[in-house]
């Protein structure tokens, strides 16, 4: 019997797994937390740049505003895409770096 895998090396056990927990999380506390917006599934301008999106002139002051803009998605279809990309690409990574 051949055995189908779409994602043959995620594992729930797994730093890929977390990461795509922080993506989720973040992405809906963004959407719970603007009050502004009024298209679904969108989180607004000014609640992405509270959440950390990448601004010069705060770069200076804010360090945290280089690693947490990895977590932001401007839209669900943004989300979705990058999940799948992070699930294929760091899976895969982190099966070879396990060997």
């Amino acid at each position: 019997m051949i055995k189908f895998q779409i994602y043959p090396f995620f594992k729930f056990k797994s730093v890929t797994f977390i990461i795509i927990l922080i993506d989720i999380t973040l992405f809906f506390l963004m959407i719970l937390t603007d009050t502004e917006n009024q298209i679904l599934l969108t989180p607004s301008q000014s609640i992405l740049f509270e959440f950390g999106e990448i601004c010069p002139t705060h770069m200076k002051t804010e360090f945290w505003r280089f690693i947490n803009p990895i977590f932001l998605h401007a839209n669900i279809l943004h989300l979705i895409s990058s999940l799948i990309t992070k699930i294929y690409l760091l899976s895969f990574i982190e099966f070879q770096i396990g060997k």
